[in-house]
């Protein structure tokens, strides 16, 4: 049975793709398919401009603002009622490119490459462009199977006469732009692959400045992200894009939770799917980067130069991003302490860190090689180089598969102990001076045992306004902090929350089982709700169940509602 997440972000504005293309001599709108209602297209009987009509005499900036705020129907109906509006407002049609990708929609794709490739002007005025999924679905029948790419919505085999002029155009860009590995680039586009052409539709886009993709582009070949590295470090000059004003990067914020371990099989899985290393340092190279939220599985191609100091290295620029998120991400700690130590503007930081739960050198099949926190000292030593300027902070550890109980670490293997590990990091948010909001593990902010945690009013900072504490790593062995342990904690402290966390508004406690109806765990954050009802304190306390990994409150585009469970109101 298909397990089911809704897609974690409040959906971009209701404008979505359209397009202007030449057929039979007429122009045409093709609108991208939208999920929220929109209202009935005007009449053009309705819109009917005389010569002197006063509305022909708008001007553009004016009609460019009123075309931004109707719905894409609306907007089409208005256009077509007069030439002059057609040339004049043509520009602001294509201001967003907003593509649904829950089945990428190839006919789309290649009907905007061919106004792009005819019509350069065009390309031009393209400032952002968003290819996530509507609705996500777990990409496997069961969490234990292999993930599957979402199924094409068109029939190449009936399109690719219709599109060989597309074909041929995208063909030679990647020839003079000399692409590694051209072979399968062309490859690729011949036989119509979606993922392909839009990375190479993305070459050409000089002035966007936003950019969404969905978790699949990663793991489809990454063609985006090794599109990006070579047009950023050894495309000709003139060929592709330099990307110079793109700012806000969005590469696989969307991607599932890991698969699970079934017990039956004697065998070792790969927690996600494997993906090209080469498609992830492109997008650090970015110049104007200032929001990076990003699904990857190693810095390898960025380590030695986050080795160098930061005013001496190819990434100074660095210095300007503001904010990060990893997740799911399979990458080292110590690159990651070294990609810290650059980000001297850093507001908005998501570690979402997993970890190996087999370590198959040795035919283990539940322990892990190398557990969260080996390297003592360097996590924390990374997030001790930003304390000064982050204002909002989540981290995500996990051991993956899933696995239980998951091992720490064979004997064989010189792990330490959680408990060890996780001590550092007892009052970290103390050290954060402007920290807003936080969302950290309760093993992370407590301590591996509950016989020895601090109080949480000895925990938190009183910058804080809302705080989250999760339930990661529950499923390894001797784990302690249960939901009912962390409910016991939050009602301990509310007596002493006005005068330790005065602006403190909202405390979550976040699990991670979504699955059947009547898997829902109980809501611990009952008696913590009524001691606080009891006190007067104007704190909303709840207890929500969620799958994905990225922070509550550090992406770029706020949780859409609807997105989590919360067990207060069932």
């Amino acid at each position: 049975m298909c397990q089911f997440y809704d897609f974690p972000w409040k959906s971009p504005p209701r404008t979505r793709f359209h397009q202007v293309t030449l057929l039979h001599e007429e122009i045409h709108y093709e609108w991208g398919t939208i999920n929220t209602k929109v209202s009935p297209p005007l009449h053009r009987e309705q819109l009917k401009l005389t010569h002197h009509s006063a509305l022909e005499t708008l001007p553009q900036d004016c009609w460019v603002q009123i075309l931004d705020e109707i719905s894409p129907s609306d907007a089409a109906s208005v256009v077509a009622t007069s030439r002059g509006l057609q040339v004049s407002s043509e520009s602001s049609l294509y201001h967003r490119v907003d593509i649904d990708w829950t089945r990428p929609p190839l006919k789309r794709v290649l009907i905007l490459f061919r106004v792009i490739h005819k019509r350069p002007d065009l390309a031009e005025q393209i400032h952002h462009v968003s290819m996530v999924t509507s609705k996500l679905v777990y990409p496997a029948a069961e969490p234990e199977d292999e993930w599957e790419l979402p199924q094409i919505d068109g029939d190449w085999g009936q399109l690719s006469s219709l599109f060989q002029d597309e074909v041929n155009a995208a063909k030679d860009i990647i020839i003079k732009a000399q692409f590694p590995s051209s072979e399968m680039w062309i490859r690729a586009l011949e036989h119509g692959d979606p993922y392909a052409f839009v990375a190479v539709l993305l070459s050409q886009l000089h002035n966007i400045r936003s950019l969404q993709l969905d978790h699949t582009f990663v793991w489809q070949a990454g063609l985006p992200g090794l599109m990006m590295k070579h047009a950023l470090l050894s495309a000709p000059e003139n060929t592709l894009s330099r990307f110079s004003q793109l700012s806000v990067v969005e590469y696989g914020l969307n991607v599932p939770g890991p698969r699970k371990y079934l017990d039956t099989r004697w065998d070792f899985i790969d927690a996600f799917p494997v993906c090209d290393p080469d498609q992830f340092a492109g997008w650090f190279y970015l110049p104007s980067l200032k929001s990076l939220e990003i699904w990857t599985q190693n810095l390898e191609d960025i380590s030695n130069e986050l080795s160098k100091p930061a005013e001496s290295s190819k990434l100074a620029h660095l210095a300007q991003l503001e904010r990060l998120a990893l997740t799911e991400s399979s990458v080292d700690e110590d690159d990651v302490r070294k990609l810290l130590s650059h980000l001297s503007s850093l507001k908005s930081l998501h570690l979402g860190l997993v970890y190996p739960s087999q370590d198959k050198e040795l035919y283990y099949n539940c322990c892990s090689p190398q557990p969260p926190l080996k390297k003592k000292g360097v996590l924390l030593e990374g997030l001790m180089s930003v304390k000064d300027t982050v204002e909002h902070l989540s981290i995500s550890v996990e051991l993956c598969p899933v696995w239980w109980p998951a091992v720490w670490g064979a004997i064989e293997r010189d792990n330490g102990t959680p408990q060890e590990s996780f001590k550092p990091f007892k009052g970290v948010l103390m050290q954060f001076p402007l920290l807003q909001t936080a969302e950290l593990p309760a093993v992370m902010l407590f301590g591996w045992t509950h016989a020895d945690a601090p109080a949480l009013s000895e925990l938190l900072p009183p910058t804080l306004r809302k705080l989250a504490i999760r339930e990661n790593l529950q499923q390894t062995e001797d784990y302690e902090w249960e939901t009912d342990q962390v409910g016991e904690a939050i009602q301990k402290f509310l007596p002493f929350a006005p005068s330790v966390t005065p602006m403190l508004n909202t405390i979550t406690m976040r699990s991670f089982g979504i699955g059947e109806e009547g898997d829902l765990d109980p809501d611990h954050s009952i008696g913590a709700r009524s001691t606080c009802e009891k006190l007067g304190l104007d704190i909303d306390i709840s207890m929500i169940q969620y799958n994905l990994s990225p922070g509550l409150w550090t992406t770029h585009r706020e949780l859409q509602e609807g997105s989590l469970r919360d067990l207060t109101k069932l």
